[in-house]
């Protein structure tokens, strides 16, 4: 617990230094691991690949209720998110960082659509979405998620 505390702190004390340089559009990357009731993951294709859901956040809204929005518009009703890490990326093509925080959560009731714009969504098993997507810090949300819920 000490160990998750002073990482979290680390990276809140680096996103205060770095900062990021967005200009007048400020904006966190919030991502959202969704767990069906089989723990599949949620995953949605993009132009680069598959990736969990996200929500670009800029409006006055809470974390939690921007979350909720983000699921519903797969058409998904959802538990309460948790924050599963926060990660910081500084991309070779420029010198700024990137914060990403990551929240995971279970699928209460709905079924899964297709948003609008969207190219494709799906569930995945843990290990299949690890293996598809991008996103090296899934495996370490995925991690935590299992240990808490096994």
């Amino acid at each position: 617990m000490n160990r998750l505390f002073f990482s979290l702190l680390f990276c809140f004390l680096n996103f205060l230094l770095i900062g990021q340089d967005t200009g007048n559009d400020s904006y966190t990357i919030q991502r959202l691991l969704i767990y069906n009731d089989k723990g599949e993951i949620l995953l949605e294709k993009h132009k680069n690949g598959w990736m969990t859901p996200a929500l670009r956040q800029h409006e006055k809204i809470s974390i939690n209720e921007g979350l909720k929005n983000l699921a519903a518009e797969f058409g998904l009703k959802i538990s309460t998110p948790q924050l599963a890490g926060i990660f910081m990326f500084v991309p070779e093509y420029k010198n700024k960082s990137s914060q990403r925080q990551h929240y995971s959560c279970k699928v209460v009731e709905g079924e899964l659509n297709i948003p609008e714009g969207k190219i494709d969504v799906q569930w995945f098993e843990p290990y299949k979405a690890i293996e598809m997507t991008t996103q090296y810090e899934i495996n370490f949300c995925y991690q935590r998620y299992d240990k808490a819920n096994h």
